[in-house]
């Protein structure tokens, strides 16, 4: 069957992974016990608040978390820098943020 989709959301949405019952890249409220798993953790963290934060090449990050993240689904807000990246399309859209379907 298809593959689940993998939602890339701002760090600080510890409710939507619940709420919409979609696997997350990076859940800060789920921090694992493993010292390897801690790692890959906050390596992901760090690559997902820096990117909503805008300290990334947002497109350069896109290709990053398709690829090796296997993010398929992107939740921006509205001006967000990585709207104009190739290889997203828009699913949905309100005023508080637009969600997209990201292409490896």
């Amino acid at each position: 069957g298809p593959t689940e989709d993998i939602y890339l959301v701002p760090v600080k949405w510890a409710t939507f992974r619940l709420l919409a019952g979609q696997p997350i890249y990076i859940d800060f409220m789920a921090i694992p016990y493993r010292d390897v798993d801690v790692i890959d953790w906050y390596q992901r963290f760090n690559l997902a608040n820096w990117f909503y934060k805008g300290e990334t090449e947002p497109c350069a990050a896109l290709e990053e978390f398709a690829s090796a993240g296997g993010v398929t689904r992107i939740a921006l807000p509205p001006g967000h820098p990585a709207v104009d990246c190739p290889g997203l399309d828009l699913l949905y859209q309100d005023g508080s943020f637009q969600l997209y379907s990201l292409q490896p």
